[in-house]
């Protein structure tokens, strides 16, 4: 919807929806426009509803598990995901929430055993990916983290966040040369973003070229301030 439309596609979906009160699309997408204004209430009762009168209306279903994770409700949340999931096993996102409840609740294993059937599944995902390689990298598992990605190189090759995960696979297991390649061939299309700026100047530092990789760094600094990470591998390199 574009700014200022939201308002007016309510009292739309509303007028729909008293029009047609058996319609479950109707109360769907209006519950779904409500949960967009923020008034939680309204939309659960729509969805719960929607979901009364057609219990597979997938619209009603994923706006009620937005809801719930929205309001910290994430066990209900969690088994709406896995009902989800085994009516459709092929949404990526809904292996990355699961991943996501699960991690926040402490339980690591089940978060990536998810990510790893999310990515069995739904292979084109770049977003269940970067996820899983992330949660290699934390393992210290590089080689199946760069074995993932590498499976996505044809689709996503010049992706910026795929070549990001890759640059970022490379520096954890001090491949410098593999990592500046990636890296310096992102910096040239990308100048300005700090990611890159910081990964690119970490693969710097650790091949040795300090000067390139203190240029870079204070870039990244100069451009975000705020950055962290910049600022902490700035450090690194005095």
């Amino acid at each position: 919807l574009k700014k200022g439309d939201l308002a007016k596609a309510i009292e739309y979906a509303e007028a729909w929806k008293n029009r047609l009160p058996g319609s479950a699309l109707a109360l769907a997408t209006y519950g779904k426009l409500q949960l967009a204004e923020g008034d939680f209430v309204e939309a659960r009762s729509a969805m719960v509803a929607a979901s009364q009168l057609e219990s597979d209306n997938d619209v009603a279903m994923y706006a009620l598990i937005d809801l719930d994770l929205r309001e910290g409700r994430y066990a209900e949340a969690r088994v709406k995901l896995i009902e989800a999931q085994k009516r459709n096993p092929k949404v990526a996102g809904v292996y990355i929430r699961l991943a996501e409840i699960d991690a926040k609740a402490g339980d690591i294993q089940s978060a990536q055993a998810w990510t790893e059937k999310g990515v069995a599944e739904v292979p084109g995902s770049l977003q269940l990916r970067v996820l899983l390689a992330s949660r290699y990298i934390e393992l210290n598992r590089l080689d199946k983290a760069v074995a993932l990605m590498k499976e996505a190189e044809v689709k996503y090759s010049s992706n910026l966040l795929y070549r990001l995960t890759l640059g970022e696979i490379y520096i954890a297991s001090e491949q410098w040369r593999l990592a500046t390649e990636v890296l310096d061939g992102v910096l040239q299309k990308y100048p300005d973003n700090t990611n890159v700026l910081v990964l690119a100047g970490k693969a710097s530092s650790g091949s040795g070229d300090l000067q390139k990789a203190e240029e870079l760094l204070r870039r990244a600094v100069v451009g975000d301030k705020a950055s962290i990470p910049a600022v902490l591998a700035l450090a690194e390199v005095f």
